[in-house]
């Protein structure tokens, strides 16, 4: 199965802030940058759903909000997902 035959199960977006703090991220060539794993996150939650046990530290904050860490270590990136159903 192709790329193009994958369709996309879930709507994923992201806030005004997150917009604009995405576009800040530096991407550095010899290894996966914050920036391409926000976008394999992402990648990864229009597929298979806004759940992500399979990332570090997943879990809930609120009813609606979760969080999972994308880079442990000095500076720390944590996502902050929330389900708008």
């Amino acid at each position: 199965m192709s790329n193009k035959e994958i369709s996309k199960k879930w709507n994923v977006g992201f806030s005004l802030s997150a917009v604009k703090q995405h576009k800040k991220l530096k991407r550095n060539r010899s290894k996966p940058s914050i920036a391409d794993i926000v976008e394999y996150l992402t990648a990864e939650m229009e597929l298979e759903g806004p759940y992500r046990c399979n990332w570090p530290n997943y879990g809930p904050l609120d009813d609606n909000k979760f969080h999972c860490h994308l880079k442990k270590g000095k500076t720390t990136y944590v996502a902050l997902l929330e389900n708008n159903r």
